[in-house]
């Protein structure tokens, strides 16, 4: 075997010299992906491929290994290290590697295990999964991770080989970005400091036998190790300099001396800060620091803009910061934060409180307010009355928290007429009287008001004219409907069902006025008489009785609606009638059609049958994908177009459904039949007689019936006129 083994790598190391070629080459055999050859580095070729990781290609004695990006990309743990003990140095190469381009592909690698290669560099930009780094006695002089957030081990013991090259251990790193690194083992490089002062889940450092051992360490880190090797305790200064100030919270302070505001710990282990070198400061980014407590703000005299985000407080005062205009205290994790008080500043112009556990803000002070962003919290209650430059507000609330009971009930806008977007989506407003709107003028453009009171129960918000016709066309498409000022003419008639009414109004098919105080919605028989087309479709209908007021309509769409019974008899002038649905069945249950009728839709519908026998006009018949087993077309003599499919699925076709047999004898003007997936076989279909001629051009009956396709003989007649398509699928003269 190993005589085997070292032919096979001296014949790839015959080829590197004998030339490289582009390693990139198309791959027909990898679902799309391309074949990276390693013609350059054949003993990484060869210990993939022992690992299963890579193929090859033989062409007399010439072997060359490949990867294919979409499969290296699934792997998850690879050992590739060379060492004694290794567990796979019984089939790798012995020859030692000294280069990993094709690293960049491994994007699912979690655990690494290299020990004893002679690496001098790695780039790991690409292996942001990885956890574990397996990498003792290799020769680079730099390791950078920093985007390896997601690491939690890394062993790397520097070389003492004599072949080892000057520069083959590292003297810094950089493990700020490490942040769940649990095992940190360095030992024999060349490291005067090392900074792990943010990598708090840290329990155990081995670095012995550096330039700078024991290197000391962060005293809060030190202490909680368990193990410990080549590292010292920083001990804190004893004295607090004269001027500081000790901030309260320990998070706090690391904080503020990690961006150069603080100093410490000192001998009791706290930090501090001196006022009169943080009042000029203007930013100060604080986020994701654990913080409790940040009494010590109020130092920071000149401070413009704050982000306090993703912390642990109960109560935040920036009263005090005279000269903020931008807060940010999100909670951008699971959950809302503990925040239960807020204090503000006058100067504040732009707040974000999203996740919070905050019931209400008093915005009283606020007057310079513009921008409210409080999403996915607790809000139920707030006052907005002082904040008159008020341009944006979002008080949207999560599904559960709002089932549970959180969200306002009522807002007064009177005072905010320069608003331009309008979000308290998923609120418990329940009508008109829990919105207080502006006098007069608008810039409101976004008004979102959906789910108010609950999901179910929608309520359609009356909005003045004035603000309503500023309003984009999505807000326009909500549950919301213009003011109207004047009464109901007289011989008007309201339209008493809500869903009707509003699709109606919609579609500008209906008007709104005041009935003793409170909005209807009406039609004006002589004006609905004239009403030629109603799209009414995807409008949560369910009784369109009402729709009897436009009896002169010729073209109506219902698709996608709720509707169980739909009687149109009175529906004398309808020519087209879609009650297609996009999504399931429809639930109608009871259909009666004009006998106007020349052309039905009715895709996905629960009906097993339809009675045709009053259409003597109908032309165009589409039911597909519904549970069609029956009909009777031996009246509708001008028919066109049948199309009848069935889907595969458990409640149709594959279980039975679909038609057994059909009458054709009287359709002789029929031009396209699809019966796609029935239950037919050769002699179920009755045909008309060659005397009555044939224009038929298109004809599908493929799949009949369920199990096995039958082959259906076509009267000689009507054969003539198939198109070649037809003629190609299941058929025959």
């Amino acid at each position: 075997m190993k005589k085997n083994l070292k032919y096979i790598i001296i014949t790839f190391i015959s080829l590197s010299i004998w030339g490289c070629k582009s390693q990139v080459g198309e791959d027909n055999n990898s679902d799309g992906g391309q074949k990276i050859y390693l013609y350059d580095n054949p003993v990484l070729g060869f210990d993939l491929y022992a690992l299963n990781y890579g193929h090859r290609e033989v062409n007399g004695t010439d072997t060359v290994y490949y990867i294919i990006p979409n499969e290296v990309a699934r792997v998850k743990d690879l050992d590739i290290a060379k060492n004694s003990s290794a567990a796979n140095g019984d089939i790798l190469s012995p020859i030692k590697l000294t280069a990993f381009e094709e690293l960049k592909y491994f994007t699912g690698l979690e655990t690494f295990r290299l020990t004893s290669n002679e690496f001098t560099s790695l780039d790991f930009s690409n292996n942001t999964n990885l956890r574990e780094i397996y990498m003792n006695f290799n020769w680079l002089d730099t390791l950078k991770i920093d985007s390896l957030i997601n690491l939690e081990q890394l062993e790397y013991q520097g070389s003492n080989s004599s072949s080892a090259p000057a520069s083959s251990k590292i003297s810094s790193i950089n493990l700020t970005k490490n942040t769940k690194l649990v095992v940190l083992e360095l030992e024999n490089h060349l490291l005067n400091e090392l900074d792990v002062s943010q990598n708090t889940a840290l329990d155990e450092i081995r670095v012995p036998d550096n330039t700078g051992t024991p290197i000391t360490i962060d005293s809060l880190i030190y202490d909680q190790l368990s193990v410990r090797e080549g590292v010292a305790r920083q001990e804190p200064s004893v004295e607090l300099p004269d001027g500081a100030i000790v901030v309260q919270d320990d998070n706090f302070g690391r904080a503020l001396k990690e961006q150069g505001y603080g100093g410490g710990p000192i001998s009791t282990g706290e930090y501090y800060i001196i006022p009169d070198s943080v009042n000029m400061i203007t930013f100060l980014d604080v986020s994701d620091n654990g913080i409790i407590k940040t009494s010590e703000l109020s130092y920071f005299t000149a401070l413009e803009r704050l982000d306090i985000s993703d912390n642990s407080l109960d109560t935040l005062d920036v009263s005090s910061n005279t000269n903020l205009t931008y807060l940010n205290a999100d909670h951008n994790t699971s959950g809302v934060s503990v925040m239960e008080n807020l204090i503000l500043s006058s100067s504040i112009d732009s707040l974000s409180i999203r996740k919070t556990g905050l019931r209400t803000v008093d915005l009283s002070s606020a007057t310079a307010l513009t921008y409210f962003h409080a999403e996915s919290g607790y809000i139920n209650s707030l006052n907005v009355s002082a904040s008159t430059n008020l341009v944006y507000i979002n008080i949207r609330h999560d599904k559960t928290d709002w089932e549970s009971g959180n969200g306002l009930t009522s807002i007064d806008f009177s005072n905010n007429s320069s608003l331009e977007t309008i979000n308290i989506f998923r609120n418990g407003i329940v009508d008109d009287s829990g919105i207080t709107w502006w006098s007069s003028g608008s810039a409101l453009t976004s008004l979102d008001l959906r789910s108010n009171p609950t999901e179910g129960g929608e309520f359609t918000f009356t909005i003045p004219s004035d603000i309503y016709a500023t309003l984009d066309d999505d807000s326009k498409a909500r549950n919301i409907q213009e003011e109207v000022s004047g009464g109901i003419p007289p011989g008007a008639v309201i339209i008493n069902d809500t869903a009707l009414g509003a699709a109606l109004l919609a579609g500008g098919y209906a008007s709104s006025g005041l009935d003793g105080g409170v909005t209807k919605i009406y039609v004006i028989p002589s004006e609905a008489e004239q009403v030629l087309l109603l799209d009414l479709g995807t409008s949560s209908l369910v009784d369109v009785s009402e729709l009897s007021n436009y009896s002169n309509v010729q073209r109506l769409y219902l698709n996608d609606n709720d509707i169980v019974t739909l009687n149109l008899s009175w529906a004398t002038s309808l020519t087209a009638l879609n009650i297609n649905t996009a999504s399931g069945f429809s639930a109608i249950t009871t259909l009666t059609l004009p006998s106007s009728l020349d052309s039905l839709a009715m895709d996905k519908t629960n009906l097993s049958t339809v009675d045709l026998s009053s259409l003597t006009n109908l032309e165009y018949f589409i039911a597909e994908q519904g549970k069609i087993d029956n009909l009777n077309l031996s009246n509708n003599t001008e028919l066109k177009v049948l199309r009848v499919r069935h889907t595969n699925s458990g409640s149709a076709w594959s279980n039975g459904g679909g038609i057994q047999t059909i009458d054709l004898s009287n359709n002789s003007k029929l031009e396209d039949i699809y019966l796609y997936r029935n239950q037919l076989d050769d002699g179920d279909i009755t045909w008309w007689g060659s005397g009555s001629g044939s224009v038929l051009v298109d004809l599908d009956v493929q799949s009949n019936p369920a199990g096995t396709e039958a082959t259906f003989t076509i009267p000689a007649h009507i054969w003539a006129t198939l198109s070649t398509e037809s003629q190609g699928r299941n058929v025959t003269n």
